[in-house]
């Protein structure tokens, strides 16, 4: 297995973070973004255009270490109009749907996906386990 990580939502707070870890870890990071001009490659971090074709998704994943999908619409500095609340919800569920079906085609899977959303909704609560019935923090 290969030490590349696939990432998704990798320009965000987030995501930028995570980047820095996994590189001084050791690892090589593939950033899926809509907008790979406005970031700059190096060895350690590829930015590649975000063309959820899962043949396309699938070249890049197959063979990879993990995929850690951190994708969304942001959810603050917008007003939660009907059609924004859809597009914040379609633009994690088809992620996450492009990101598994690629997965399934490959060849050499990689031996995790990692998905998260909404990170800052549970609030830390140091070594509490939280689940979908977990009230929120706020």
């Amino acid at each position: 297995m290969s030490n590349r990580i696939i990432l998704t939502g990798g320009t965000g707070f987030l995501g930028s973070s995570l980047i820095n870890d996994l590189v001084e870890r050791g690892y090589n990071c593939v950033v899926f973004t809509r907008s790979p001009e406005k970031y700059k490659s190096t060895e350690a971090v590829k930015y590649i255009e975000w063309i959820p074709e899962s043949s396309y998704l699938t070249k890049y994943i197959s063979g990879s270490k993990a995929v850690i999908n951190l994708a969304g619409a942001p959810i603050a500095g917008k007003r939660w109009t009907d059609e924004y609340k859809k597009l914040i919800i379609d633009s994690r569920v088809d992620t996450t749907n492009a990101l598994v079906d690629a997965i399934n085609r490959c060849k050499t899977k990689p031996e995790m996906l990692l998905s998260s959303s909404a990170s800052g909704y549970f609030g830390d609560r140091d070594d509490e386990i939280l689940t979908e019935d977990s009230n929120p923090i706020f």
